[in-house]
């Protein structure tokens, strides 16, 4: 083509979508467009960052994370947000110390068809590690409170504390 003729409605337009585009590529998560068919159409930069690939596009969610764990609640997040016309959600584990909450929105076409699914991924790696030790300490405790009071009151300080500390570990 030698030259593109856009009127200013449809420039407005243009110039609406490319500054959607920056937003999303500005946010602190990963925002996904998937097919029906669980490849990706689209990734902004954060998911770019976290997948294992270089360019994500056609490839399917899981793979483009390194085939993570899913931990749930759902186990099929894609699967129910298309069956049931509702959002799902999930936590992934990517390695061993990174997980992701994914939240799964299906968009509609004018006759109430999916055509497509919005994926958010939220990094909640931070949140996942301090419930894990909040549930090592917690546990830690209750096999303490497992001793008899004889035996807690034999004991030093010193050595509760040690017992304790290897507990938690």
């Amino acid at each position: 083509y030698d030259a593109v003729y856009i009127d200013s409605a449809a420039a407005a337009q243009l110039r609406h979508l490319v500054q959607s585009e920056q937003i999303l590529d500005g946010m602190p998560g990963g925002v996904v467009m998937m097919s029906l068919e669980n490849s990706i159409i689209w990734a902004n930069r954060r998911f770019q960052e976290w997948a294992t690939a270089e360019d994500v596009v056609g490839m399917g969610f899981y793979a483009a994370l390194g085939h993570p764990e899913i931990l749930g609640p759902d186990f099929c997040p894609f699967h129910t947000a298309l069956a049931t016309g509702k959002a799902s959600c999930s936590t992934l584990r990517v390695e061993e110390h990174r997980y992701y909450q994914t939240h799964a929105a299906p968009v509609f076409d004018e006759s109430g068809n999916p055509t497509c699914l919005i994926v958010t991924v939220r990094d909640v790696s931070d949140e996942m590690l301090q419930q894990q030790k909040l549930e090592a300490i917690h546990l830690a405790g209750v096999e303490l409170s497992n001793l008899t009071p004889e035996e807690v009151f034999h004991m030093e300080v010193g050595e509760r504390i040690e017992l304790l500390k290897s507990n938690i570990v």
